[in-house]
C-alpha cells in the first residue's frame, strides 16, 4: 500500500461578524455554512481514472435539478431589477429585500443585493436579432458599452460588450449567418 492524500469535505457554522463585505458575500452559503477541504493521510492503492461516461453504470438516483439560475451582485437591488426587467423584457418572479429573480427568455437571473459596484465579468450573453438596436436600449436603460458594436465586412455587428447599472459586464450577440 502507498500513502496518499485524501481530500475530505467538512463544514462548520461560521459567523459573518468581523469579515469584510467581500468575505461575507463569498461565505453567503445556506445558513452561513462554510465548507473547507482538509488533507488527511490515508493508505491507498493507486487509483485508476473513472471510466468514460458511456461505460459508467447509470446512476440509479440521479440528481433532480429543478432549474438553473445565474447569480449576479448589485449595489442597488431595485435599480438592477428595473434594468433587467425593462431592458430585456424580463419577468420578476421573486422579490425580497436581499434578492430578486428575473426570468429573461426562459433563463433565471438572480440578482443579490450587497454588491460592491466594481466591474465584474458575468459570462452572461444575450442573443438578439439586432445588436445595434439592443446596445441603444442598454444605454437608454442606464447601462453602458465597453465595446461598441462594429460591422464586420458586409455583415452587421454581431457583438457588443456591455455593463449594467451595477458594474456587471455582459455581451449582446447576434446569430451569425448559416
Amino acid at each position: 500500500m502507498s500513502h496518499g492524500t485524501k481530500l475530505l469535505l467538512s463544514r462548520r457554522k461560521t459567523s459573518k461578524r468581523g469579515k469584510t463585505r467581500r468575505e461575507a458575500r463569498t461565505d453567503h452559503r445556506a445558513q452561513n455554512t462554510e465548507y473547507r477541504i482538509q488533507n488527511t493521510e490515508v493508505d491507498s492503492e493507486p487509483r485508476t481514472p473513472n471510466p468514460e461516461p458511456e461505460l459508467r453504470t447509470p446512476n440509479p438516483h440521479p440528481m433532480k435539478v429543478e432549474r438553473v439560475k445565474y447569480i449576479i451582485w448589485a449595489v442597488d437591488l431595485k435599480r438592477a431589477m428595473r434594468f433587467y426587467r425593462d431592458v430585456f423584457n424580463g419577468e420578476v418572479v421573486r422579490k425580497s429585500e436581499v434578492i430578486c429573480e428575473v426570468v429573461v427568455s426562459g433563463a433565471t437571473i438572480g440578482i443579490h443585493g450587497g454588491g460592491e459596484g466594481g466591474r465584474t465579468w458575468t459570462g452572461l450573453s444575450f442573443q438578439v436579432p439586432d445588436v445595434l438596436s439592443a446596445a441603444r436600449e442598454v444605454v437608454a436603460g442606464g447601462g453602458c458599452l465597453s465595446r461598441e458594436p462594429e460591422p464586420e465586412g458586409s455583415e452587421p455587428p454581431h457583438l457588443a460588450m456591455c455593463v449594467d447599472t451595477e458594474g456587471n459586464e455582459f455581451m449582446l450577440t447576434r446569430k451569425r449567418g448559416g
